[in-house]
């Protein structure tokens, strides 16, 4: 028989939740030619039982308890306007948008913030007084000025300690523009889907980055592309500034000039008699060996600039459809014949997580994207019967 693994530090009690929601509905003018429906929300969740880390010593590895207050409020928009409404035409646009906001309002005597899910170098965060999904990770190291400090290889170096990147793992607003124009039994429609706010980090971008094979990691790797002419030294193995049309010195490692170099950008730290100075950094590396820092599985070593905020606009669905004439149906003892055809996931419009389609991200967290599968794009035909 095993022993239990949390311990009750209390009698718990089950969680509370009190809601207050309010809104409206309301049309304006000759064929509602302007609606607005509108709704505002909040919620308070109290005594939510999770599980508490403990040190293994006390002969448990967490303690379940009952947090404090956890605040959730947020609003839902739908503006429909008709431009032109007559008998014969109609045109309806639709604006719809939400938000959520949270905020940790208490959580347990003595702790005021709580690990939600993560590892050594990601980490999501709950904190008194702030949003629910901060996100923590290593960042570079900086000098006082916020400039990156490149360390003596010539590398960019990673802070001791994970600290808040400023990032949040859920969007701020996020809904859609839609249009129909209706003339003669015809509706011609379109869709397009935005969201804003919220951060991914992503591994597929990482190993891209790793392997060499985007845009993005092309600088640097001849001459064409911006890359320093060097050699090394023989005597020391230092890689020192040459140029590109002179052959190699008498003093280069094999008698090979290279002209694959890069210049990180940022600064160095020199100890000038005991006092750190920081000087522009100046020191060569090969291209190729920067970009490989990206393939990395240790999770404390994880590139903060992999992150990204997660906006797009997206062109969801164009469609057309036609109802046959009543005159029609009723000979085939129908209510009503119509045909569509359409298709669905047509491209982005816009957005800032490059090389993949954010929305189909595989990972067990919302918040890492771990690979994704191949964007899907549907065509559609269908005849829609009703008797």
């Amino acid at each position: 028989m095993c022993n239990p693994s949390a311990l009750f530090l209390e009698a718990l009690k089950p969680f509370r939740k009190r809601e207050f929601e309010v809104g409206f509905n309301t049309r304006w003018f000759e064929r509602s030619r302007l609606e607005f429906d509108f709704s505002f929300y909040t919620n308070n969740t109290y005594d939510q039982i999770v599980q508490q880390p403990i040190t293994p010593a006390t002969g448990y590895t967490a303690a379940k308890i009952n947090t404090g207050n956890v605040k959730n409020w947020g609003l839902e928009l739908m503006v429909k306007g008709a431009p032109v409404a007559t008998k014969k035409y109609r045109w309806d646009l639709t604006f719809t948008a939400a938000n959520q906001f949270s905020k940790v309002v208490k959580l347990y005597p003595g702790i005021t913030q709580k690990f939600i899910d993560g590892n050594q170098g990601f980490q999501v965060w709950a904190k008194e007084g702030q949003r629910i999904g901060e996100i923590r990770a290593y960042d570079y190291k900086r000098d006082p000025a916020g400039n990156r400090i490149v360390a003596a290889n010539g590398f960019y170096a990673l802070s001791d300690e994970v600290t808040s990147t400023g990032k949040n793992v859920n969007p701020k607003v996020f809904g859609g523009v839609y249009s129909d124009f209706s003339f003669k039994g015809f509706n011609f429609h379109f869709g397009i889907d935005y969201k804003f706010g919220g951060s991914i980090f992503s591994y597929t971008n990482n190993y891209l980055m790793g392997t060499g094979v985007i845009k993005a990691s092309l600088h640097g790797r001849d001459e064409a592309t911006g890359g320093m002419a060097y050699y090394e030294d023989n005597a020391t193995g230092a890689k020192v500034a040459w140029e590109h049309n002179k052959p190699a010195p008498a003093n280069a490692r094999d008698g090979i000039v290279y002209h694959d170099g890069i210049v990180l950008d940022g600064v160095k730290e020199v100890n000038a008699g005991g006092t750190v100075k920081y000087e522009r950094n100046d020191v060569i590396v090969a291209a190729p060996a920067y970009y490989q820092t990206y393939i990395n599985d240790n999770s404390t070593s994880w590139p903060p600039d992999r992150l990204f905020k997660n906006d797009y606009i997206k062109l969801r669905e164009i469609s057309i459809d036609y109802a046959l004439p009543a005159k029609v149906s009723n000979m085939l003892k129908l209510q009503k014949l119509s045909l569509t055809a359409a298709v669905r996931n047509l491209g982005y419009l816009y957005k800032t997580v490059p090389n993949i389609d954010p929305e189909s991200a595989l990972g067990a967290q919302g918040y890492i994207e771990n690979s994704f599968y191949p964007s899907i794009r549907s065509f559609i035909f269908g005849v829609n019967v009703s008797f």
